[in-house]
This record gives C-alpha cells, structure tokens and sequence, in this order.
C-alpha cells in the first residue's frame, strides 16, 4: 500500500516580503529559540500563518544556525497513517544539534498532531522545537498559542491616500 507522504521542504524557498507582520516574526522567533517547546500559530484562513511561520523558520534557520524541516498537512487526509507519514519526512536527531520543525495545516487533523507533537517532545528532550499552523490550537500541555488576526483597514472616512498606504491595500 502506498503511503501519501506529505510535502517535506528545506528552506531553499525565497520569501516575498511581509507585509506589516514584522512584529509577528520578531515575537515567535524569541519564543521559538527560547525553547517554548511548542508554538501554535491560529488565525482565520488566508490570514498569513504559513508565510510567517515559514519566516520565523528562516529566521531561526540564519540567524540562530538552527535545523528547519517544514512538513505540509494540508493534503492529508486522515490521521490513520499520520504517524507514518511523519516518521517518513521527519527530522531526525542530529548529534546535539536543536531543530525546528513546522506542521503546517494541523486543523483537519488536531488530535492526531496534539498526540505526535507530546510524543516528539518528549522524546527529544529538548532538542527540538515545534511550531505549527492551525485555525484553533492543539490544546497539548505546555503549547505556547500565538493568534494572527487579519491586517487593519482605515476607516471608511479616511483619505484615500491613508486608505492606499494601509497595509491590507498593499498586500
């Protein structure tokens, strides 16, 4: 049988600039090289949780000379070969190496990432930190929750010059 392994990227990826989420990136970045263990980015669709998330990677990736791998769910169906799926794209230990490895699109599948996530964490003795996307949180112990809300819109009376600058027009 044949196992719909999800997509499993490096950060060789060129990012377009983010609009106005600067401090986003700035505040998981500490979280993430702080050893939050775990860091859940929750947020409406559409609202920018990947390209952040992918950011912060980079960021800890560069800067920090930390381990990325990026793990896509979205295309996963089921949690009945989520662990296999995993097992087969996933970091492996790298001497006393610290890593950083993001789940991408856990809310179709929350229970069984919750329960991947406790599992890896625990055997990792705090060499690897795991940051992932969703529309609601993981609930696991210890998970640091960070919401992405939409950009601000002025309001309708305002110029339209303030209304062009504003950084929901310019994404």
């Amino acid at each position: 049988m044949a196992i719909d392994v999800p997509r499993r990227q490096r950060l060789s990826i060129e990012l377009a600039s983010l609009v106005d989420r600067q401090a986003d990136v700035s505040a998981l970045v500490k979280l993430v090289t702080a050893g939050a263990g775990l860091v859940t980015i929750t947020g409406a669709g559409r609202v920018g949780k990947t390209r952040v998330a992918l950011r912060v990677l980079e960021v800890c990736e560069s800067q920090f000379q930390r381990a990325t791998d990026v793990v896509e769910l979205s295309e996963t169906t089921t949690g009945d070969t989520l662990f296999e799926h995993l097992a087969y794209a996933l970091w492996s230990p790298r001497s006393d190496e610290a890593a950083v490895l993001l789940l991408d699109g856990c809310e179709h599948l929350r229970s069984e990432c919750a329960a991947f996530v406790t599992t890896m964490l625990r055997r990792a003795a705090g060499k690897l930190m795991i940051l992932t996307t969703s529309r609601q949180p993981l609930s696991v112990p210890g998970e640091r929750r960070w919401h992405l809300g939409p950009l601000d819109l002025p309001s309708d009376a305002a110029p339209f010059e303030e209304i062009a600058a504003s950084p929901a027009v310019q994404l």
